[in-house]
């Protein structure tokens, strides 16, 4: 909860009555008097220093200008790359990173163009991705040049779908030893069916938006279906993907790990809504993420990776 001057987290839910829901509260800053209007932020943290982390903010050369990057440096010669979705911001990853942090991997959290701290899009478009997803690269590339051995790509719901093209069409590619996605933008076509629909707009117009779309921003849709792109991935895959999800179809997160069930692991989580599954059970979210990571990533002890910035 977020006022202004004020914050607290309200974790767990303790009842449920009718249309009402019980929560905990534990004060952060402040004190909020009964009654008072608050907001509600599934993104409980402002920054690594709320998790009792070091940070700095570097700056990544990139196509359209310098980005602005957390860097939360780890021990080991593993680096994660954790993008946020649209409309987000650098917070939203936060949640990750005790995870990471306990197996020493470095962590970089950029914001990327169109962000109000990132380089501007000169004509104003944002491209679901087909664009931003350079970006990703361009931090992927300095990190590996500044001594990272290999990579995990971390994406929530459009930053999903940005770490899934970065594994498949990024020259690093084979450096990439496993991507994490929460609710990610998969099929163009259905989420923005079900987005049209949810505002009262016929969901039959959808491909003849798309293709406008596509037409307008000289973007290839096509690219931006994951499912149908699967073939092109080769790293590990974790895939998070809450039940109750509006934003993003919970059907496409089935449709890709029917395509490559040789390399997706599917975690559906019931009672979650878009990137809540975190929210609704931050130890497994932790412990499953782990899990994870002890698969694909090289233990602790080789080379350091460089400093950098």
């Amino acid at each position: 909860m977020r006022w202004p001057g004020g914050r607290a987290d309200a974790p767990g839910v303790l009842a449920r009555r009718d249309d009402t829901v019980v929560r905990g509260h534990r004060p952060v800053r402040g004190r909020v008097s009964m009654g008072r209007s608050v907001v509600m932020d599934r993104d409980v943290y402002d920054d690594p220093t709320d998790l009792g982390l070091p940070f700095q903010e570097v700056q990544v050369p990139a196509e359209l200008g310098d980005l602005p990057v957390w860097h939360v440096p780890g021990a080991g010669s593993a680096v994660a790359i954790m993008l946020h979705g649209r409309g987000m911001s650098r917070r939203e990853p936060l949640r990750y990173l005790p995870a990471f942090q306990e197996r020493d991997i470095d962590c970089l959290l950029p914001a990327y163009r169109g962000d109000p701290e990132a380089p501007t899009i000169p004509d104003g478009l944002a491209r679901l991705g087909a664009a931003e997803w350079r970006d990703a690269d361009a931090v992927l590339a300095w990190a590996l040049a500044g001594g990272a051995r290999e990579a995990i790509v971390v994406g929530m719901s459009l930053g999903g779908g940005m770490a899934l093209t970065l594994a498949r069409r990024s020259a690093h590619r084979d450096r990439i030893a496993g991507v994490v996605v929460e609710a990610p933008f998969l099929q163009p076509l259905p989420t923005l069916v079900g987005a049209a629909e949810r505002r009262g707009y016929p969901g039959e117009a959808a491909p003849m938006v798309l293709e406008r779309a596509g037409r307008v921003a000289g973007i290839d849709i096509a690219d931006l279906d994951q499912v149908a792109r699967a073939e092109g991935l080769s790293a590990p895959l974790l895939l998070i993907q809450g039940a109750e999800d509006r934003a993003v179809p919970p059907a496409s997160a089935e449709a890709l790990a029917a395509a490559r069930p040789d390399l997706v692991e599917l975690w559906r989580v019931p009672d979650a809504a878009h990137v809540e599954a975190w929210n609704v059970d931050p130890t497994t979210h932790r412990a499953r993420v782990g899990r994870f990571l002890d698969r694909v990533v090289d233990a602790p002890g080789g080379a350091p990776t460089a400093a950098r910035g």
